[in-house]
């Protein structure tokens, strides 16, 4: 199957500015367009990640936020919840957990910038959107106008300004954007109105967003005051109803922004149309929601595996994006307040109940730290945006002629083209969550330049049944230019010792690595010479190097006769791809491999963190002025040329827990363990008892994993509840013992699973002949190493 793009019109519309969102400081200076943004005048296409700092201990933030930096994250993106800050009227509360001022300052210190949602209504799943009990007594009317309303906005505001004083952009702070409101669709007067009590009481920066989705077309907001922007998740669990979804449209390409379904229970109408309101093209195509999971309702518990989030992310940067903001990146925790517990619920008047403490949200790290499969596909991403976002941004979205002819479509491909009417990039989705898509044969993308038509690649291939990526074609390669490449780029660097450009590249799922270059380069080629091969398509010569080796010791490297420009590819498998980080070690750029542990980088030296005793990884290139810090714990060897290897190990921790079943005690939270009166005796209780063996120094954190088939549960310490969940057929429930200090012992209670509760599960649980379970199948503890590895200058 032939699918053709038509790239000849190409767009013609100015990258005008928008006037009013830019800022500049002593540092460098932000421009947006109505298309992307402009760093110091070079297009710029940033990734934003959402964090609440108040959901996290604060003795961790830094580093969680070097994690989130080393995800390839650039913006860290948060909300400040009304009633954190002030449950009681009258009293702010700014230290601790609160204390905004010291959060933005560590990400000032990392190099990260910073985008502030401030409310007033914020929802996040929180209480009352996060609106204090005590406003919605006072009989004013909320998100409007209304006199008495916008005084106490203003007083939070003022709070929030002054909190942050010698942080904004302006004042060489990361302060880079604020979000106004959240999901308010229908009174753009309120919202300009927000922006001036904003201004007055000296909250700025750059740039201001409101969230664009809504129904008919999206949210109405005040023109070249805001900036629309949008979301996307895998999954609806808001939705009111315990049935299968249709098809999500998040998963195919397409020019709409609007995903109506985003949070429609708060909506008047039920009206999911896919439409976008024409204004929304006057603006660059932004996200801040784009699903890094998502948070289970009690109703329904989906789960969300990491191709969920990935796809959906490469489908909206092949549709357009030119800023890619996930929510959430990090996940957290509901605090406990002083008048009461502030997760959304039917208490409150709220259509959904959450888990009092537990959001996690299947996020790419989660509740604790621990990072997921999907925290590494989207890296690669990140680590491309980095790399090329300022070749992708002014890049226009084409879609074939053929596309699909709705929702339900699973026969017609699914392919996108960003390009300058030159050079450009082809995206390729044959992954849903639900239906499966089958595989696409005898696929071919011609794409119709301005004078000339080019296939890729040249010869058919299958697109196999939930394989997603992107493929570069028409791009210079220092002194060479690569019609196309059926690899996937990864990022790029310079080797300085060599005089070599480094390209890295990923293996696609189903296809063979194939380079064409224009022209015949063979005298060029130093390395894979015995796979290249001259062809002759359409009266133009071609070299193409197929059955490529992968691995850094496989590269292929080509050599310039006139110039020392010599460029060198290597191409990684999927497993080392998504385990490569690129670093700056001694002002120096390299890639960093590690299969058996994550890793962040800070003032040269690397932290391991992984569960694994023993470990290795990767460092290329290296330099003849590297030298490791060695201990009796670390081995560094060099296996390839300018390619380290450096092992660790650790003094492997011992542990065994045992569980008992006691008689239930009452507490103050059982309400939150059933949904009515008739299940409150399917609880059971448990007490849970372990050993350690071993040195906990070298330990990052200590989990206690409990396996368990159950409704709700709930874990306390000392009588404080500390977690809970809602079981999903699939997640393993955590706890930080750690964080904990390591108590002597855990109490867990839970509620049965029954076969009769109108939940939506994806998987059903064995209920053993039973009508209902509530049972702990195992419990262990998951040791989290860490090792700082430091590079030291040679004397």
């Amino acid at each position: 199957m032939q699918i053709v793009v038509n790239v000849d019109m190409v767009c013609t519309q100015k990258k005008i500015s928008l006037q009013g969102f830019s800022g500049k400081n002593s540092l460098m200076e932000i421009i947006v367009t109505n298309k992307y943004l402009l760093k110091n005048k070079i297009p710029w296409l940033p990734t934003m990640g959402e964090f609440h700092f108040s959901r996290y201990p604060e003795d961790l933030w830094e580093k969680e936020i070097l994690k989130i930096k080393f995800g390839g994250i650039q913006i860290i993106a948060t909300y400040l919840f009304w009633i954190y800050h002030e449950e009681i009227e009258g009293e702010f509360e700014w230290s601790g957990n609160k204390n905004v001022r010291k959060f933005v300052e560590l990400c000032k210190k990392h190099d990260m910038f910073v985008f502030l949602r401030v409310g007033p209504w914020a929802h996040g799943e929180c209480r009352n959107g996060g609106f204090p009990d005590w406003l919605l007594q006072k009989g004013c009317n909320l998100r409007t106008d209304d006199p008495m309303y916008l005084k106490y906005v203003e007083r939070w505001y003022r709070e929030i300004a002054e909190q942050i004083d010698g942080l904004y952009f302006d004042q060489d702070g990361p302060i880079i954007g604020i979000q106004l409101e959240n999901e308010l669709y229908n009174n753009k007067e309120h919202i300009e109105t927000l922006k001036k009590i904003a201004n007055k009481v000296g909250l700025r920066a750059p740039i201001y967003t409101v969230t664009g989705w809504g129904p008919k077309g999206g949210t109405k907001f005040p023109e070249g005051e805001v900036i629309p922007v949008f979301g996307g998740y895998p999954e609806a669990p808001w939705e009111q109803h315990t049935n299968e979804l249709p098809p999500n449209p998040n998963f195919f390409f397409t020019h709409l922004r609007n995903d109506a379904g985003i949070g429609n229970y708060l909506f008047p109408s039920s009206n999911h149309a896919l439409s976008d309101d024409p204004t929304v093209y006057n603006y660059p195509f932004w996200t801040c929601e784009l699903g890094g999971g998502v948070q289970k309702t009690y109703h329904r518990r989906p789960y969300i595996n990491p191709e969920n989030v990935g796809t959906i992310a490469l489908v909206k940067l092949g549709s357009g994006c030119t800023l890619l903001g996930y929510y959430m990146y990090h996940g957290g925790r509901h605090a406990i307040g002083k008048l009461s517990t502030l997760q959304e619920s039917k208490d409150t008047g709220y259509p959904n109940n959450y888990p009092v403490i537990s959001y996690d949200f299947q996020a790419p790290l989660g509740q604790f730290g621990e990072v997921r499969r999907h925290y590494h596909i989207l890296r690669n991403l990140h680590m491309f945006v980095q790399d090329f976002g300022d070749i992708l941004a002014p890049m226009d979205m084409y879609l074939p002629d053929l596309v699909l002819a709705n929702r339900f479509d699973t026969v017609t491909s699914r392919v996108a083209v960003r390009s300058n009417g030159e050079s450009g990039f082809v995206f390729f989705n044959n992954y849903q969550r639900r239906p499966k898509l089958p595989d696409k044969e005898e696929m071919q993308v011609k794409i119709q330049l301005p004078g000339k038509a080019l296939t890729i690649p040249f010869q058919p291939f299958t697109l196999e049944r939930d394989a997603y990526f992107f493929l570069p074609f028409n791009f210079d390669f220092g002194s060479f230019k690569i019609v196309y490449a059926t690899a996937q780029p990864l990022c790029k660097l310079y080797n300085e010792k060599d005089k070599e450009l480094i390209y890295v590249f990923k293996k696609c799922k189903g296809l063979k690595v194939e380079y064409v270059f224009e022209g015949d380069i063979t005298d060029s080629i130093v390395s894979h010479k015995e796979f290249s091969e001259v062809c002759n398509i359409d009266g133009s010569n071609y070299t193409k190097i197929s059955d490529v080796q992968l691995g850094i010791e496989k590269s292929i490297l080509l050599k310039h006769k006139e110039s020392d420009k010599n460029l060198r590819i290597i191409t990684l498998d999927h497993m080392h791809a998504e385990k490569t980080w690129k670093v700056k070690i001694r002002d120096q750029e390299r890639i960093l491999i590690c299969p058996t542990h994550n890793i962040f980088v800070k003032d040269d030296t690397i932290y391991v963190y992984g569960e694994n005793p023993e470990g290795y990884f990767y460092l290329y290139p290296t330099y003849e002025n590297d030298k490791i810090e060695l201990d009796v714990n670390l081995r560094a060897e060099m296996v390839a040329e300018n390619l380290y290897k450096i092992s660790f190990w650790f003094e492997e921790i011992k542990s065994d827990v045992k569980w008992y079943e006691e008689k239930f005690v009452k507490s103050e939270f059982d309400r939150f363990l059933y949904t009515d009166d008739s299940r409150k005796d399917n609880v059971k209780q448990f007490k849970l008892k372990y050993k350690i063996l071993g040195n906990k120094e070298d330990l990052d954190d200590l989990l206690l994993e409990i396996e368990y088939v159950g409704d709700v549960i709930q874990a306390f310490v000392d009588d404080k509840l500390v977690n809970d969940d809602f079981y999903d057929g699939f997640n393993r429930f955590h706890l930080s013992l750690k964080e904990l200090n390591f108590p002597e012992e855990i109490i867990i209670k839970m509620s049965a699973i029954s076969k009769f509760h109108d939940i939506y599960l994806q998987k059903v649980p064995d209920y053993k002949g039973n009508d209902r379970v509530a049972v702990i199948e195992s419990a262990k503890l998951i040791p989290v190493y860490k090792r700082e590895i430091k590079f030291i200058k040679r004397r």
